[in-house]
């Protein structure tokens, strides 16, 4: 993860050198249609040329695939996207097992947030990393056990 050649990336006058990234941030990144794009490429672009790193759990594959395809109608892009994520040196993908499918149904179920939502900010609690989203659940519910920011 966070090693000690990377450099340090200002958000909100709080320096971080990885975030948990959510589906939301990276799908608007790619889709230039979308309403928070210029956000979202300028956030995360200026984020990556400074060595920093991304950190998801692996559902973010699919759930960034799928929507790729859905919004775009183009099965290519989905897949395009999918093998962007997998060869991206500055991604790491967290594996769901047992112990982060629990702790992300307990938040699930204690900030009442979709399923796929809990993960993300399961890993950014167990990290101690904010969670950079524009799912408007994701930065309000859980604000009291992790950070959240928006692009």
């Amino acid at each position: 993860m966070a090693g000690a050649g990377l450099q340090a990336v200002q958000s909100t006058s709080i320096i971080y050198q990885a975030v948990v990234i959510d589906t939301s941030a990276w799908v608007s990144r790619l889709i230039t249609t979308d309403s928070n794009h210029v956000k979202a490429r300028v956030w995360l672009d200026n984020f990556m040329l400074r060595g920093g790193v991304l950190i998801a759990p692996t559902l973010f594959a699919t759930e960034v695939g799928a929507n790729m395809s859905r919004i775009t109608g183009k099965t290519h892009r989905g897949r395009a996207a999918v093998v962007q994520i997998y060869t991206l040196p500055i991604m790491t993908l967290v594996p769901m097992d047992q112990a982060l499918v629990d702790e992300a149904t307990d938040i699930g179920i204690a900030f009442a947030i979709k399923a796929s939502d809990a993960f993300f900010v399961a890993i950014a609690k167990r990290l101690g990393l904010p969670l950079v989203t524009f799912d408007r659940d994701q930065l309000s519910r859980p604000a009291s056990i992790i950070t959240a920011i928006q692009p």
